[in-house]
């Protein structure tokens, strides 16, 4: 009888801890939030800088960038017909390429004068968010944008 009552609740631990575990789509995210970790991102459920809300189902990606004045900003927001400009001076030709590289994913695009902000709706795979680091790198080399000495 006590065999059984040890069985039981050997069970039933197993099964709750089963329920807890990660898996599936959950398990992609928190692979994918480690990566974006390492990579230097940091990954907030809030709004941007600009106070624009976050559509559902978007995440804000930051990543930590050389200080520029705070008039070297824009913000950039990703429509039907293109990117439009939502803040800064109209888009130098190497930010035209920064935008036009960006993965699919990505809504909307703000530097400030620490970060580049991304609103995006996390990819399916992890080579996406490897896209958009490679896609950012020019802003981490010198700032990019109208009128910028280079």
């Amino acid at each position: 009888m006590s065999w059984w009552l040890i069985l039981l609740v050997g069970a039933i631990l197993v099964s709750t801890l089963h329920k807890l575990l990660p898996r599936g789509r959950d398990l992609h995210l928190a692979r994918l939030r480690e990566r974006a970790r390492k990579l230097g991102f940091r990954v907030e459920l809030q709004r941007t800088p600009l106070a624009i809300e976050v559509p559902p189902g978007m995440l804000v990606y930051k990543l930590a960038l050389p200080r520029v004045q705070p008039e070297k900003g824009f913000a950039f927001e990703r429509r039907s017909a293109g990117w439009e400009r939502l803040v800064g001076a109209e888009p130098s030709p190497e930010l035209n390429d920064l935008l036009a590289s960006l993965p699919q994913e990505v809504r909307m695009l703000q530097r400030d004068s620490h970060f580049a902000i991304v609103v995006w709706s996390e990819p399916n795979r992890v080579e996406v968010l490897d896209r958009l680091f490679e896609s950012l790198q020019p802003l981490t080399r010198t700032p990019v944008g109208k009128g910028m000495r280079s």
